[in-house]
Formats: C-alpha cells, structure tokens, sequence
C-alpha cells in the first residue's frame, strides 16, 4: 500500500512539471495609453471603416507604446506558429503584411528585430505568422504593419457596416507547428463601437379633459388650446428631447431627421387629426400630418428635426392632436417611439421606444350602462337611470350611445341637471332619439359635468310586473377609465 501512495506522488510532481509556468498575456494600446481600445462612432458604420492602432514615436519597446504586444508565457521556437484572432467580426482589411517583432535584445524599437511575417487573407478574422526565430519565455512580441525598425508600429482593423454597439476583442497564441496550443492569454479589446449620439425624452404632458367647464378641454393654454377650426379643440404635447453627444473619431456632421410612431390606448376614438409644428401652442405652419389616424401612426417631421448636430443641447418637438369640441371622450394613453436617422448613413443613431407622450385623464363624472334597451312607449316595459347632482353647479349630461350590431356610435345631449336635484333619462328615449327600433340593444356612456365624487347614479330595469331590478352602473375611477 505504501508503494503505491509513492507512485501516485510522482506521477502528481511529473504533471506540475508538464504545466505552464505563466501564460501570455495580450495588451492593446492606442495612441500610447495601455488598455485604451479605439473607439469607433456607431452613427458612422452605414459603411465599413478601417481604423488604425497606432503608437506614439517615443523609442521605448513596452506594452504601453505598440498597438498589438503579447508577452510571451512560454519560449516563442523557430518554427512556432504565433496565433492572432480577432473576436465579434472585425477584421483585417487587406492583403497587407504584418511583422512579428521583439525587443529581446534592447528596449529600443529602433533596434527591434524582426522574428517572422504574415499576410492575412482580406475579410479574415485570424491568422498565422510562422516563427523564424527563437525568443524567450517573458520577453514582448508585438504586431506592426512596418518593418520592425519603425519607431511608429500601427495595425490596421476593418470594422463592418451596421457593426452593433460594443467591444471586440483581440487575442494571441503560440502553437505549435502542428497547431497544438503551447502559449494563449485572454482576448483584450481593440475596438469599442460607441453611440455618438444619445436621446432622453422628458416627461411628456398631462393633458386632462376639462368638461367642468362645460366645454371638452379648457382654453388655458396648458392642456388643451383652442384649435385652428371653429370648435376643435388640440391636445399640445410639448415633448423635450435632450441629445447627448459623445466625441468619437467620426464627426458629427451630418443631418439628421426624426421619425416619431404613435399609438393610442383609446384608438384615436374622437381625434381628427394628428399634426407637429414649430410652436409649442400648435400653431404656425404644420410641418407633417396625419388626418385620418388609426393604428400605428408615423410622422417624419424633417424641417423641425433636421440639424447639424455637433454639440450637446435639446430639441422641442410638439405633437398636437386634434378633436370636435363636442365630443365625448376617453381618458387614454398616447405612447410610442422617436429614432433619429442619419441622411448620409441610414442608421438610427438615437431613439426611445415605449414612451409616453400623453395622457388624458377625464374631469367629470362618467358612467357606462352596458344593458340598454329599447322598450315601450309607456315605458312599462324599459330601463331607466338616475343621477343625482350633489354639487352646487349646474351639471350638463350627454350620453354616448353604441348599437349593439356595431354601427357608428352617436353623442346626444340631454340638457342639464340644477345643482342638488336629479335627473331621469329612459331607455327608450335615448334610442329612440339615437334612430333606433324597438326592441334593439345598445351600450351607453353617461357624462355629467360635475365633480366625480358629487354625482351617484343608479339604473333600474322596469318590468310590467312591476317588480322592478337594479341594475349596475360601471363608473370611471380616477386618472384612467376603469371600470368598477
């Protein structure tokens, strides 16, 4: 038993024998500053672009003042293959030679020798420099696309089109001639591709529907402004958009335009028109529009947004959306998305998605009665629904009423209710007024323009028997229309 413990022991010292004693290790430098990768403007990638890592003219041969070194783990042999790839799809740009260069007999790139040469393939992400030298374990290699004498080595990289914003790594390796691994470090990043342009959208407006006022929308000038026709009213949503600016090697010279996408929580049920201008009230020219919104709505509104962006600041873009002054309407939420595009690249340097730009919140009471009927003339055989005012000011009432075979809605107006009295208003006449036949069914809202929490509203379905059923009314509670 004990001799096979020994044996053990030294079949464990052979193997820590066999390992490395250190491995390599790859450093990028660029412009003399180690671990500095070279960055790249993400807004400039419509097209490939090659860039350079380049040293600084001092004669000093060490990892801080060459683009590319590896210093070697373990003894670089003539006849080594030294390994160099290149991570996330950067690549060498052309046939172009690129010497393998070391400083093991002084610390002068004046004096640097040459230890082998290689021509990549043009697209190629690694490649082979064959050793025909021998160097020692602990001293530097470095990559130059001049000859090894040159106080000036640089590398060049390509760096695709529509490349994504991140690192990309480059790593080296000693194998062997057969392609075993002798020597590897851990990849080190060459090129960062950065945004030279970033976007934050301020918070967007709060725009409330003001029926206290007897009117859809107030005139303050706040939330909703008077409109360009007789009886339109126009939610100004003055959304502030800041531009960041990050200084990169591509300049940031070209103009660029916004394209803005909206959606509506309430189908742009009520809106008329969807519009930007160059004021905040909404006013002056229209510079793009949509008259007919439905779905997805896009504007690319070029002469607010196109612009030399070369420093940091804010740009003011205002979305105006238009409804009739008398209609009924939903507490919603606009939200959507804003991109920039570059005129001279196609790529979207800056955008947001899922933003809010507006939200609309009701100022009044609001109540849906979803089992309306059309009964009898007698009404003994109908649905009727109470309202009592308990404010001190006199409450106007219009009911929005939606057939039950799914044809256009209508808004009706059903006179006032005096402050602390009640009003009743029957099935049957509503939809009656609303063109609708005897016996049809049909959904209806209820606006009363007084304060939500003065106003109670009870339905009943009437019977001949005259045993009558209550019925539920579903109230809109607080800044969004639930109903409860």
């Amino acid at each position: 038993m004990k001799q096979i413990k020994m044996v053990l022991a030294v079949f464990c010292v052979l193997g820590l024998m066999a390992a490395p004693a250190l491995a390599g290790q790859t450093v990028v430098s660029y412009g003399g500053v180690t671990n500095m990768p070279i960055t790249v403007a993400y807004e400039g990638l419509g097209a490939a672009a090659n860039v350079t890592l380049s040293s600084t003219a001092t004669d000093a041969v060490d990892a801080a003042n060459v683009p590319v070194s590896y210093l070697l783990g373990q003894n670089l042999t003539n006849g080594n293959l030294f390994h160099i790839t290149l991570g996330g799809g950067i690549n060498f740009p052309a046939a172009e030679t690129l010497y393998l260069c070391t400083n093991s007999t002084d610390s002068k790139k004046s004096n640097a020798i040459n230890v082998g040469y290689g021509v990549p393939t043009a697209g190629a992400t690694d490649f082979n420099i064959q050793a025909t030298a021998n160097v020692t374990a602990n001293s530097l290699v470095y990559l130059s696309s001049v000859a090894c004498s040159g106080l000036s080595p640089n590398v060049v990289l390509n760096v695709p089109a529509n490349t994504s914003v991140g690192s990309y790594t480059i790593s080296g390796a000693v194998w062997s001639s057969g392609g075993i691994v002798i020597d590897s470090s851990a990849a080190a990043n060459a090129v960062q591709v950065v945004k030279e342009f970033t976007s934050t959208l301020s918070a967007a407006d709060l725009i409330t529907i003001d029926y206290l006022n007897n009117t859809n929308g107030s005139s303050d000038g706040k939330k909703f402004v008077t409109g360009n026709g007789s009886g339109n009213l126009i939610a100004a949503s003055l959304n502030k958009i800041d531009v960041a600016i990050t200084s990169v090697n591509v300049p940031a010279s070209a103009n660029f335009t916004q394209s803005v996408s909206l959606t509506d929580s309430a189908s742009w049920k009520g809106v008329s028109k969807i519009f930007t201008t160059n004021n905040a009230d909404c006013t002056g020219t229209v510079i793009a529009a949509n008259n007919a919104p439905s779905g997805t709505v896009s504007l690319s509104p070029t002469a607010v947004f196109a612009a030399n962006l070369t420093s940091a600041g804010s740009i003011n873009s205002t979305i105006c959306i238009q409804v009739s002054g008398n209609t009924a309407l939903d507490a919603r939420t606009i939200t959507g998305s804003y991109s920039y595009a570059a005129s001279s690249t196609g790529i979207a340097p800056a955008g947001q998605s899922n933003q809010t730009f507006q939200t609309w919140n009701v100022n009044a009471y609001q109540a849906f009665n979803p089992y309306m009927y059309v009964g009898t003339a007698d009404q003994t055989v109908d649905i009727f629904n109470r309202f009592y005012n308990n404010s001190t000011q006199t409450a106007s009432v219009s009911v929005e009423v939606f057939p039950a075979d799914g044809s256009a809605s209508q808004t009706l107006s059903l006179g006032t209710i005096p402050p602390n009295e009640a009003g009743m208003y029957w099935g049957s006449t509503i939809g009656t007024a609303a063109g609708l036949a005897y016996g049809t069914s049909y959904a209806a809202r209820f606006t009363i323009t007084a304060p939500p929490s003065m106003v109670n509203g009870v339905s009943f379905f009437k019977r001949s028997s005259a045993n009558d059923r209550q019925m539920p009314l579903y109230k809109a509670a607080g800044s969004t229309y639930l109903m409860q």
